[in-house]
């Protein structure tokens, strides 16, 4: 059963800019065109770090979609911790801890924007705490 528990997070408060991968395997931007894109991005992230002994975290994830991934019947039983802009204040520093102290099985950033060198910290962290990032840009247009 996946279990997911809501917060809120707000002011991330970061540029836009185009993507580094120095560490590929620490960080990784992905682009995704359309809801279900999003939502089997989703499942294939729950998948491939699924763990027992961590949350998979995600900051400012779709809802719908992640909603459609609770009620699937192969989530996989991971534990999402799900967290939004709008309601409380975190700020970068706060997602570099959560990468830093490798408590989270993988820490997925979705609709955020971020600079070179806020990617390459990110990534530093990533690696430091053996802790993948995801950043997840929705690329969905409406009509």
């Amino acid at each position: 059963m996946l279990a997911i528990k809501t917060n809120h997070i707000s002011n991330l408060n970061l540029l836009n800019s185009s993507a580094t991968n120095d560490e590929r395997h620490w960080l990784n931007i992905k682009s995704v065109n359309t809801s279900a894109d999003l939502t089997a991005e989703y499942k294939n992230i729950c998948h491939k770090f699924r763990s027992d002994n961590k949350w998979v975290l995600m900051v400012n994830p779709e809802n719908d979609s992640l909603d459609q991934l609770a009620h699937s019947r192969n989530n996989g039983g991971n534990k999402v911790l799900r967290v939004h802009s709008n309601k409380v204040n975190v700020s970068i520093e706060n997602i570099k801890t959560a990468l830093n102290k490798g408590n989270c099985s993988v820490v997925v950033l979705c609709n955020t924007s971020f600079n070179k060198t806020e990617l390459e910290l990110l990534s530093h962290y990533a690696k430091n705490g053996k802790t993948p990032c995801i950043v997840l840009k929705n690329e969905t247009t409406i009509h």
